[in-house]
C-alpha cells in the first residue's frame, strides 16, 4: 500500500509516496506539488533527500522556488549541492 503524499509522515512513507508521484504523473496536480514542496522542507534530512531524488526525475518547474530554497538555505551541504545540480540541469535542458 502506497500512502498519498498528504498522509506521509516518516521517511519510508515519504519515499513510497514520492516515488509513486513522480513515476505515475506526467503533469502534477496542486496537491502533489504541495506535497513535494513540503517534503523538500521537511524536518528530517532523509525526507528532503528522498524528495530531491524524486524531483531529479521530473522537470516540474512549479517546484523551482522550493528547490532554490533548499539550494540556498538547507542545513545539509550535500542537499544544497544536490538541489543546485538539479536546478542547473533544468536550466540547461
Amino acid at each position: 500500500h502506497i500512502p498519498p503524499l498528504s498522509a506521509a509522515a516518516e521517511a519510508p512513507a515519504w519515499r513510497l509516496a514520492l516515488a509513486q508521484a513522480v513515476l505515475t504523473l506526467k503533469q502534477p496536480d496542486g496537491a502533489t506539488l504541495d506535497g513535494v514542496a513540503r517534503a523538500l522542507s521537511h524536518d528530517d534530512p532523509q525526507v528532503r533527500q528522498v524528495a530531491l531524488q524524486a524531483v531529479a526525475y521530473v522537470r516540474w518547474l512549479e517546484l523551482r522556488a522550493a528547490l532554490a530554497s533548499v539550494r540556498d538555505a538547507d542545513a545539509e551541504p550535500v542537499l544544497r549541492q544536490h538541489a543546485a545540480m538539479i536546478l542547473n540541469a533544468w536550466d540547461n535542458a
